[in-house]
């Protein structure tokens, strides 16, 4: 098996450090991942993130349905740096989506 990112786990190992920043600024629910060269946080979806998440896995749209776990993940992405932004965070992943889209299937 190669040692590349799509064979590997991507959840990130955290100090406990970094695992008590993540907590505490998106609860202990919060998980970390190494994707793309990059790490990146992704919070609990609030209960309408979910509930549109649902209906996009429903869609007679197959590109909606298709996308799904994507744009879930988008919604839920979060700044792993405690300086960071969510739109940041969204344009980095927008971004590493145009290069990559793959890997934007790991973090969905």
């Amino acid at each position: 098996m190669s040692d590349s990112v799509i064979d590997r786990e991507p959840e990130a190992v955290l100090t406990a450090d970094e695992a008590a920043s993540l907590a505490a600024r998106y609860g202990a629910s919060a998980k970390a991942w190494d994707v793309g060269g990059r790490r990146w946080a992704l919070k609990k979806p609030s209960r309408a993130q979910w509930q549109a998440y649902k209906c996009d896995q429903q869609s007679a749209d197959p590109t909606t349905k298709a996308d799904a776990n994507v744009a879930l993940a988008r919604a839920v992405v979060v700044p792993f740096d405690p300086a960071g932004t969510v739109e940041k965070e969204r344009e980095a992943f927008d971004a590493m989506g145009d290069e990559h889209p793959a890997l934007l299937d790991l973090l969905g």
